[in-house]
């Protein structure tokens, strides 16, 4: 009887897909993790929005660098 070693591969998950799933229990979790955790993301979603409103439109130089203070 020969030992053959366990079959070992690494692949890469989007971030918010890889915390979903370490956040499982079941299938049945997948709406409730998934709400759970727009929810929890609420305050960088909307400062990622604020950062997007910044970069997107045309500012005076003083106007962008007291922005980016404020975030």
């Amino acid at each position: 009887m020969t030992d053959t070693p366990p079959i070992v591969c690494t692949f890469a998950l989007p971030p918010l897909l890889a915390v979903v799933l370490d956040r499982l229990n079941n299938r049945a979790d997948v709406r409730q993790v998934i709400a759970d955790l727009r929810a929890e993301l609420v305050p960088a979603r909307a400062e990622l929005q604020t950062f997007n409103g910044i970069v997107t439109q045309p500012y005076r130089d003083r106007y962008l660098g007291n922005r980016y203070i404020a975030i």
